[in-house]
């Protein structure tokens, strides 16, 4: 078990390597990031661990519908054989394995942490996260120009915070989730103070620089459900601060501005909401096979002369909801749906009581939103964050349960 705990330990600080700890196995596969590697040991040394010690294994809220889940996705990568070639389906199916493994973080978190575990976890996330933070306040201050990344697959950013993702919206929304979890924890527990409300500004000028709307969106989201739920006053703080921001930087203004307008960047995304539900339209049940989204791109010529195979976002749409209806069918989104309204609705049941499950509440509902834009849900570094603090959350609600 201790070996267990200190894989879970160095798969969250493998977070903060990002994108950078990235090793590309082909444009077609993609490439395998060492969270990647750290997350087969960890899951694969508690099966090991479960097989040897014959202990019984504890199914939290959602996993059900999460293992037919995987099982309506492998059923469409066979289904795909149809109109993919073996290879190609073979290759959609690795991001199937990948998805699996990161989805069963949730268990192994549930069956190997204890409640009085939860503080240092918590604080780790939030320091996993900080760090995140504080790498991209070095980046945007020191080497804000990543333009030249457009030759290896990157979208060109400019003057904006990416940290080590490589991508505002995604550390943006990775970032708002620490930023939840900090707050879910300051407004419960009663010992915050100022180094509390210091590293909440920190996070916040963060996601600020970001100049991410979809993040903008996932923080106002995080913002109103806070408000609503638990704090006015920390609502409309928040908002001032945010609002005078928008008032005395441009660029904020400008990304604000742009929200209500097609600009390139609009376009390019509904343009992707339109390939994924022309996808949904041709394989309504079972879809394209999850994950065959790029080879259904280029098999359409939904791809550019200059990237024939989409570059490093070409595997899915500018939505995580469409891409699962793209790739499994309607079957397959329904369920996928299903699991996390279950686990908001077991978390909502003890939102007013227990930090992590009012965190996992708001967390799931702006990430929601923010997955709209992009592809957020089944974006690796984010599912560890996600999978682990919803283990987290039903580990401190049925502790008790467990022991007995």
């Amino acid at each position: 078990m201790k070996l267990i705990k200190f894989l879970l330990v160095v798969l969250l600080v493998s977070i903060t390597f990002g994108q950078l700890a990235r090793l590309p196995v082909g444009e077609i596969v993609g490439a395998l990031n060492l969270i990647d590697l750290v997350l087969v040991l960890a899951v694969g040394s508690w099966l090991i661990s479960l097989f040897f010690s014959k202990q019984k294994i504890l199914f939290p809220p959602g996993f059900w519908p999460l293992l037919i889940f995987w099982l309506v996705a492998a059923i469409s990568l066979i289904n795909a054989l149809k109109f993919f070639t073996p290879i190609q389906v073979t290759i959609g199916s690795l991001f199937l394995w990948r998805f699996v493994f990161y989805s069963l973080v949730y268990l192994v978190v549930y069956n190997s942490l204890n409640k009085k575990e939860i503080p240092f976890w918590t604080n780790l996330l939030i320091l996993v996260g900080t760090v995140v933070a504080f790498l991209g306040i070095l980046q945007f201050l020191i080497f804000s120009d990543l333009r030249f990344l457009a030759l290896y697959g990157w979208d060109p950013h400019f003057n904006r915070l990416v940290s080590t993702f490589l991508d505002p919206n995604f550390v943006g929304g990775f970032l708002t989730l620490t930023f939840i979890l900090l707050i879910s924890k300051m407004l419960f527990l009663p010992r915050s103070n100022i180094f509390h409300w210091l590293l909440i500004g920190f996070l916040t000028v963060a996601i600020i620089l970001t100049f991410s709307r979809s993040t903008y969106l996932m923080f106002f989201v995080s913002l109103i459900l806070i408000g609503i739920l638990k704090s006015k006053r920390l609502f409309l703080t928040l908002l001032i601060f945010f609002v005078v921001v928008a008032v005395f930087v441009p660029k904020v203004q400008d990304r604000i501005v742009g929200a209500l307008t097609i600009d390139v960047t609009a376009q390019a995304r509904i343009t992707s909401w339109q390939n994924a539900l022309t996808f949904a339209t041709n394989y309504p049940f079972w879809g394209l096979g999850f994950n065959n989204y790029r080879f259904a791109q280029a098999k359409f010529g939904f791809f550019g002369q200059n990237q024939p195979l989409g570059g490093h976002a070409g595997a899915g749409s500018d939505s995580s909801l469409l891409t699962v209806l793209a790739t499994s069918g309607f079957l397959g989104l329904a369920i996928f749906i299903f699991i996390f309204l279950r686990i908001l609705v077991k978390n909502w049941q003890t939102r007013r009581d227990n930090y992590l499950s009012f965190c996992v509440v708001v967390s799931l509902i702006s990430l929601f939103f923010h997955s709209q834009f992009v592809n957020s849900l089944l974006f690796s570094l984010i599912m560890v964050w996600l999978w682990f603090t919803i283990g987290l959350a039903h580990v401190s609600i049925h502790d008790e349960k467990k022991r007995k």
